[in-house]
């Protein structure tokens, strides 16, 4: 937890996204096949984590010198950047 909010909102997005497809596929109706609502979560959690993927690498990708704006990204306030801009406003 060293990383910005968006990184490790990635990978807690991917977490959710395996757990849900995964008991989805595990928890079956009385058809036999798999939990369709379970597997449409798992899939929302998916195409999140995908757009968290590409904003984390444009914002690491994106800087001053190569970029019109850059990117947000909100670091953690106990992680040591979070910790130098909480100095900077007080």
């Amino acid at each position: 937890m060293k990383s910005t909010v968006v990184f490790f909102s990635l990978f807690f997005c991917v977490d959710l996204a395996f757990l849900l497809l995964g008991i989805g596929y595990m928890v079956r109706d009385e058809k036999g096949a798999p939990n369709a609502k379970l597997l449409v979560a798992g899939g929302f959690f998916d195409i999140l984590a995908a757009f968290l993927a590409w904003w984390a690498a444009f914002a690491g990708i994106a800087d001053t010198s190569n970029s019109f704006f850059i990117v947000p990204v909100w670091h953690f306030p106990w992680s040591d950047k979070g910790k130098a801009s909480r100095q900077k406003t007080e």
